[in-house]
């Protein structure tokens, strides 16, 4: 059974795996270590989750740019989470597709403008057995994951 791996990246990212044959998911924060400006991605934490599941068949990874209000040092901490993400993914041979947020947030009608609680809410609305992985206003990362899981999937021709 095909899996596709969803990843909202950063430091207060999230990862989901989706399985569209039976619309099963699992999901989690993106693994990281340390405080403040010296936090960073657990590459090998993140890495094992991803060999935990062998029926990955491909990965859909938000496509992001530095944004307005970031310093330079908390956009080089961004780039370098960003980085061991890809990395990660890239090394354990996961083809991926960069999406823009604009094109998955099109697909489920996220309205421009809306803040991150729109795609926990939507993401709650579509795994309503799954909640409790959205539970918290903090896991905006994972419900964004698992909404680029879906779109992976349906970009791969797995069913919905």
């Amino acid at each position: 059974m095909s899996a596709f791996l969803g990843v909202d990246p950063g430091l207060e990212g999230g990862w989901a795996i989706y399985w569209p044959a039976t619309n099963m998911l699992v999901a989690g924060d993106i693994p990281t270590s340390g405080d403040g400006s010296r936090r960073r991605v657990e590459g090998s934490l993140f890495a094992n989750v991803l060999r935990a599941h062998e029926d990955l068949t491909a990965a859909g990874i938000e496509l992001v740019g530095p944004g307005p209000h970031g310093g330079r040092a908390s956009m080089f901490r961004f780039g370098a989470a960003y980085g061991s993400i890809l990395g990660v993914v890239s090394a354990l041979g996961l083809p991926f597709t960069l999406i823009t947020p604009q094109s998955w947030k099109k697909r489920f009608r996220v309205p421009a403008g809306a803040d991150k609680e729109h795609s926990r809410q939507l993401a709650l609305a579509m795994w309503p057995a799954h909640a409790s992985l959205f539970a918290r206003k903090r896991d905006h990362g994972r419900a964004e994951a698992a909404l680029l899981g879906k779109f992976c999937s349906e970009l791969h021709g797995g069913t919905s």
